[in-house]
């Protein structure tokens, strides 16, 4: 039995956090592998609804996703690493992405009008890299796979908060050499945004997929879907039999160079259509080229602290910090520098003071005083000036005898003293003090 609500174990290798989704064929945990040294690993583990662990149509479906979705190597393209079974259940564990669906991301953005045209363009862009990529795998003798999506859609397009676009859930793609049933009358996909030939059931190629993102732009940027029907039924029949309305007709000021390339994309004949993805990819970039508009993971990834203003994570073990949209900047310190050698000087002046005033008062009264003491001459009138006067270091007269019993305390703690009083380092040049 797969954990429910905060109840925790292990599966396989993997520690089941928490769950994060349960819908179609499968459920969705968030996961950590643990390693040695430390090493863990947060991990998105799907497995086999427990009301389909026992049909075989819905596990080799399952299946093929796992082995389909673990040849897939790319950056816009969420990577499966493991394929494993658990209690008679089957499940793959693949890479998590901290961020959100284009769902969710949409939603977010209507309340400041909608997403960007950069930031749609720059996220339609990471899905036709990676359909790309995809439709033009080859097996290890070189021969195409034939890999179609079919279930571009919003919900399967991800953004991470740092910018990176992901295409995940190839749970429906199928390869041409591989053809899984499943239960008859089941829509694959998300109606609104199939092809004319899914609706119809036909064969689809890569062509499809293509139609799909341009079904998702289409909405992206106009806030519309292409076509609206109270039943799947008659929505799919729209599809198959109704040209798509311009976009230009719902927003008057659309550019015309994107409608054009959303009106290729969603053309109802497939030969009409963009041929690849990767040609769709090229027409969308030269649009932003001649928009002016920069394509970067980092204005996504801005985009996405504006909209997710606050973003927790609430994973166990670690601190729930949030992430304010902007932090306060601190107010400069002028004249840190010469304040600081300012106190430098100072203690220093201080500090032989302090030496000074203890190797006087240490001194016995026949005792002549030392070359280091500095006092002032005797008030007698200064020689002529044809005699040069003495040296200005010279012995004072003696003093009163200070008390028998404080010399040696004086002594000791004025030493002391000025032993915690002197600076490491003293100023150099002109701010030092005089000898």
């Amino acid at each position: 039995m797969w954990p429910r609500g905060r109840q925790r174990r292990t599966v396989g290798r993997y520690e089941v956090i928490r769950p994060l989704a349960r819908g179609g064929m499968a459920e969705l945990y968030l996961g950590r592998a643990r390693g040695i040294e430390g090493f863990e690993k947060l991990v998105v583990l799907k497995c086999i609804r427990q009301d389909y662990e026992h049909e075989g149509d819905f596990i080799r479906m399952f299946l093929d996703e796992a082995r389909l979705a673990a040849t897939l190597s790319h950056p816009n393209i969420a990577q499966v690493f493991d394929v494993d079974r658990s209690d008679g259940r089957y499940f793959f564990a693949m890479e998590y992405v901290d961020g959100r669906d284009l769902v969710a991301i949409r939603k977010a953005a209507a309340i400041e009008g909608g997403l960007a045209l950069e930031h749609v363009l720059a996220i339609a862009v990471g899905v036709t890299a990676a359909l790309h990529y995809a439709h033009e795998l080859r097996d290890a003798e070189g021969r195409p796979r034939g890999v179609v999506h079919r279930d571009v859609s919003p919900s399967n397009v991800l953004v991470s908060h740092d910018g990176a676009v992901k295409l995940v859930d190839f749970g429906i793609a199928r390869a041409a050499g591989r053809l899984t049933t499943t239960r008859a009358g089941t829509l694959k996909g998300k109606v609104r945004y199939m092809s004319p030939e899914q609706c119809a059931a036909q064969e689809l190629d890569r062509r499809s997929d293509v139609y799909s993102l341009g079904a998702m732009l289409y909405e992206l940027t106009t806030d519309h879907a292409p076509f609206t029907a109270e039943a799947d039924v008659a929505l799919a029949h729209r599809i198959a039999t109704e040209d798509v309305p311009p976009p230009s007709s719902r927003v008057a000021s659309y550019p015309p160079g994107l409608e054009r390339i959303v009106l290729r994309a969603l053309a109802r004949d497939r030969d009409a259509r963009y041929p690849t993805a990767q040609a769709l990819q090229l027409d969308l970039e030269h649009l932003a080229v001649e928009q002016g508009l920069v394509l970067s993971p980092v204005g996504l990834a801005a985009c996405m602290k504006r909209l997710f203003a606050v973003h927790v994570e609430s994973l166990p073990g670690t601190a729930t910090i949030p992430q304010p949209a902007s932090r306060p900047t601190k107010p400069a310190r002028p004249m840190r520098k010469r304040s600081r050698s300012r106190r430098w000087v100072l203690s220093g002046a201080m500090a032989v003071v302090a030496l000074g005033a203890a190797g006087y008062a240490a001194l016995p009264s026949s005792a002549p005083a030392p070359a280091a003491a500095v006092v002032a001459p005797p008030p007698t009138p200064p020689p002529p000036p044809a005699a040069p006067p003495p040296a200005s270091v010279v012995a004072p007269t003696a003093p009163p005898p200070p008390p028998p019993a404080k010399p040696a305390t004086t002594h000791s703690r004025n030493r002391h003293a000025s032993a915690k009083k002197t600076p490491p380092r003293l100023p150099q040049g002109d701010d030092a003090p005089l000898p």
